[in-house]
């Protein structure tokens, strides 16, 4: 069961670098030029399944002062999840908190982005009936993010992140084209934990749609549990982020 909240329980966490493709595009895109006093994005977002759903929010800092420029980034970010096995009987349920805390370095140039991040993650799972995965897991999380940024071109986005709490395990892969207004294509995603089967979703997605300051990403498809087809079935996917001038440290 711990498979199908995997994407839940990981959304804050890759948003890190999930959202730093976003906030890396929205202020060029969706704001016109990005002011290089935007050193911090603020980012959150909504997850919900056949059997689950999930809620999550954070923030990137910039260092240097300029979120669209290469250099250190610290993120942190909490993520809440709930999530049901329909074919247990009785029916079984997690609640799961988690939440990271990182530092990276971000590459930028005018045709593409890669970053990289390291820190500490936890996760808390509250399961009953009791599994093997129940309780309080803190490790370390390492994450890497790669986007495709030219305009009116063909798009690429690959995203990994691994935990050693709970052995989690996220990747996603996004394809399709990019305008000079939006982006939108294909994605795969593939989730793995501890003690559980791994889930597949296959869909589609839209990003980079201006939302007044903000830029917002929707994506949904089909979530492929591999445990038991009792939980598989569509899945949506909604995410905010908006540039930010916050107080240097």
């Amino acid at each position: 069961m711990h498979c199908t909240l995997l994407k839940n329980v990981f959304f804050a966490a890759t948003l890190v670098f999930v959202g730093q493709p976003i906030f890396a595009d929205a202020a060029d895109i969706n704001f016109g030029t990005a002011a290089p006093a935007n050193n911090m994005v603020v980012y959150w977002g909504a997850d919900a399944y056949k059997s689950g759903y999930g809620l999550d929010t954070g923030f990137a800092y910039a260092l240097n002062g300029d979120i669209l420029s290469s250099g250190w980034v610290l993120s942190g970010n909490m993520g809440y999840a709930y999530s049901f096995d329909r074919a247990s009987s009785p029916r079984s349920s997690t609640k799961a908190l988690s939440g990271s805390a990182l530092i990276g370095y971000q590459w930028q140039t005018s045709d593409y982005y890669i970053a990289t991040y390291l820190g500490a993650d936890f996760v808390n799972n509250d399961e009953n009936p009791v599994g093997t995965s129940d309780g309080f897991e803190a490790g370390v999380m390492g994450v890497l993010g790669f986007e495709t940024k030219r305009q009116n071109a063909p798009y690429v986005e690959v995203n990994a992140a691994y935990s050693t709490a709970n052995d989690r395990m996220y990747g996603r892969l996004r394809g399709g084209y990019k305008t000079n207004q939006l982006k939108f294509g294909a994605e795969f995603t593939a989730y793995d934990e501890k003690d559980s089967d791994e889930a597949f979703r296959y869909g589609a997605f839209v990003g980079d749609i201006p939302v007044g300051r903000m830029s917002m990403t929707l994506s949904g498809g089909y979530h492929d549990d591999q445990s038991t087809s009792a939980n598989s079935g569509y899945y949506g996917q909604i995410e905010f982020s908006v540039p930010l001038s916050a107080p240097s440290l």
